[in-house]
């Protein structure tokens, strides 16, 4: 994707994100209800208007085997056809509540405790309100990625192991089992995590390369640096794309760990390509920067300071947004311009810190910025 086309990809989602809030509150004023004459299934193609090919009729099964729907609605009688989840963009039930609308708009747009509240109320009027069964993957599934959202990995785990036990079968199969994986790594329960990655190969073959990814993050997490690039180098032989890239951005974070800089580079410099999607593009110059940083500190050499600012500068304007770099990423362009010394920097270097500080509050991050602001003035 293009610089231009990645730009207007956000702000294109930004814009429906909003528009979908504005219609949603409108409705809630006017206490109209979102039901459908017919269950919808948006598919991930376009037709030769442009729009989204949306069939109707009423959905008869929604899970990770794929979704069926039967053609004509009402009286259901009508042919049956079955979608892959790969091919499906969005189903939307006859019976939905409006606030559901609301919810998932809110997530969307990282309003997590106000989307929680909403599928809660959801789930809490279902005796009076009734739903689509079929309906409640997706109102735990939201639940448990806001609590993720707050930071809150334990009540995450809770909420995906709920999921699983109310639809062991649910469209979203892999994305739990890895969220949960990813939680219990997040509150250092490293057994916990290595005890689900079997369900993970369990989901199919295509899944197996995943499951072996995550197990070579516990060893890089439990410090165990040589197992983690053995492991690490023996997935990304048979992966490519995002697989093989996120193989090589975990070699270039065992090299930095282990203070190998320039071997560091080299290996995130492997994880860049075509084939990338942006946020792990955006984990790769992250480590790259971070090795730039640290051989331009041992030789006081501005050059190369400004190599490892590009490597960050990059991530801020063309792969924002990732919650998993960008902080980071503008704190170390902050320190990147103090360093420079140049006739602007120390304004560029407060602009980030300020950046940094509005965009993730809640950032990890902050109190370096804060203290980055301290030294280079506020305004």
């Amino acid at each position: 994707m293009m610089r231009g086309q990645e730009s207007q990809a956000r702000v294109g989602g930004a814009v429906m994100t909003r528009r979908l809030a504005v219609t949603v509150a409108v409705l809630v004023a006017f206490g109209i209800s979102t039901v459908r004459a017919a269950d919808e299934v948006e598919l991930n193609k376009k037709k030769k208007d442009g729009e989204w090919d949306v069939r109707t009729g009423i959905v008869t099964q929604d899970n990770r085997e794929g979704v069926a729907l039967r053609i004509g609605g009402g009286g259901g009688g009508g042919p049956q056809v079955r979608f892959g989840i790969e091919n499906v963009r969005e189903v939307r039930y006859q019976k939905t509540p409006y606030t559901y609308w609301s919810a998932k708009a809110q997530l969307e747009s990282g309003d997590f405790q106000r989307a929680l509240n909403n599928y809660k109320e959801i789930l809490d009027n279902k005796a009076k309100k009734p739903f689509n069964p079929l309906l409640l993957q997706y109102l735990l599934h939201g639940m448990a990625k806001c609590h993720a959202g707050l930071g809150k990995p334990k009540k995450a785990i809770s909420a995906y192991e709920r999921l699983l036990q109310e639809d062991p079968d649910t469209r979203f199969f892999t994305e739990v089992i890895a969220n949960v994986v990813e939680s219990y790594m997040a509150v250092k329960d490293f057994d916990k995590a290595m005890e689900w990655l079997p369900k993970l190969k369990e989901a199919g073959p295509k899944y197996r390369g995943t499951a072996e990814l995550y197990r070579a993050k516990i060893f890089e997490a439990r410090k165990r640096y040589s197992q983690a690039m053995e492991a690490y180098k023996s997935i990304a032989s048979g992966e490519t794309g995002d697989v093989k890239a996120e193989c090589m951005v975990g070699v270039a974070r065992c090299e930095f760990a282990r203070k190998r800089y320039d071997p560091a580079i080299r290996s995130a410099e492997k994880a860049i390509g075509n084939d990338v999607s942006p946020q792990v593009l955006a984990k790769a110059y992250l480590v790259k920067g971070k090795a730039q940083v640290e051989t331009a500190r041992a030789s006081s050499d501005k050059e190369k300071m400004k190599e490892a600012l590009w490597s960050f500068l990059r991530i801020v304007a063309l792969y924002s947004g990732h919650a998993d770099s960008e902080p980071e990423a503008l704190l170390r362009a902050g320190q990147c311009f103090e360093f420079i010394k140049g006739p602007s920097d120390r304004a560029r270097a407060r602009d980030m810190y300020n950046r940094l500080r509005k965009r993730y509050p809640k950032s990890a991050f902050g109190e370096e910025a804060a203290r980055g602001l301290g030294r280079v003035g506020s305004r």
